[in-house]
């Protein structure tokens, strides 16, 4: 009989590697901050902060953070990239930098193993390895996902979508119905988001550019144990926020 030797955790394959909190740049060890917080703890990790993933995840994290909070869990959000970079992002995404930790290195996520996108053992342009994945290709669920921006989704509220969208009133969307995300809804505030980052693009992006098809993933923690867990497919296809809060019991 062959035994089957237990995995790592989360906290064990992260022990060594530093982030730096934003609010007030301490850096801190990763794995120690995710054990003094797990008994009830949200974490996420972004894609690079100028992906349309990363604005439009931190959106409904920042919506559903007062039920996080209300129901006893913290949340922490990692990016891959600069001090700088989590700067912008915060003052143009109105994300709150208590909540947000830099790794320069994405050492993190190399220990998480989280995919590295398209092609990555081929020595091309990280903008050449992007440019396919925005069509699909090495990217599942980027397509359906672009798809449902456009179709709407009567199975997804669309409540999160209201304090971020500054493009439209929300309410030009109603007379497609109400209480469900509809047609051209998702897809208004992706739009809003890429005019935000096209104009901030170069102060949003890591410095290695080869994170720029970096994808991450998140973790919940309940009473010291994963209780869920996510690994990013490809653009767009970012843990299902209303999923991991209802796995975690927290009311939505």
């Amino acid at each position: 009989i062959t035994m089957r030797r237990p995995s790592k955790s989360p906290i064990q394959l992260l022990k060594d590697i530093n982030v730096i909190r934003v609010d007030n740049k301490y850096q801190v060890d990763l794995s120690n901050l995710i054990e003094s917080k797990s008994n009830k703890l949200i974490l996420v990790f972004l894609t690079h902060l100028g992906d349309l993933g990363s604005w439009e995840l931190s959106q409904k994290l920042n919506y559903y953070l007062p039920n996080i909070k209300k129901a006893g869990y913290s949340l922490i959000a990692v990016a891959p990239g600069s001090l700088s970079n989590a700067l912008t992002f915060c003052d143009k995404n109105s994300f709150p930098n208590d909540c947000l930790y830099i790794d320069n290195t994405a050492s993190s996520y190399k220990a998480l193993e989280f995919s590295k996108g398209a092609f990555p053992d081929v020595k091309v342009s990280p903008y050449l390895k992007l440019l396919p994945m925005l069509a699909g290709i090495e990217s599942k669920g980027t397509i359906p996902e672009v798809l449902r921006g456009y179709f709407g989704d009567k199975s997804a509220s669309s409540n999160w979508i209201k304090p971020a969208l500054r493009l439209v009133e929300q309410s030009k969307f109603d007379i497609e119905g109400t209480n469900y995300q509809r047609p051209f809804e998702l897809a208004t505030l992706r739009l809003q988001n890429m005019i935000d980052v096209v104009k901030y693009w170069n102060d949003l992006i890591p410095e290695d550019l080869e994170l720029l098809t970096q994808q991450g993933g998140a973790y919940i923690f309940k009473d010291k144990q994963v209780v869920y867990e996510y690994k990013d497919t490809g653009i767009l296809a970012y843990v299902n926020v209303e999923k991991a809060l209802e796995t975690a019991g927290i009311k939505i």
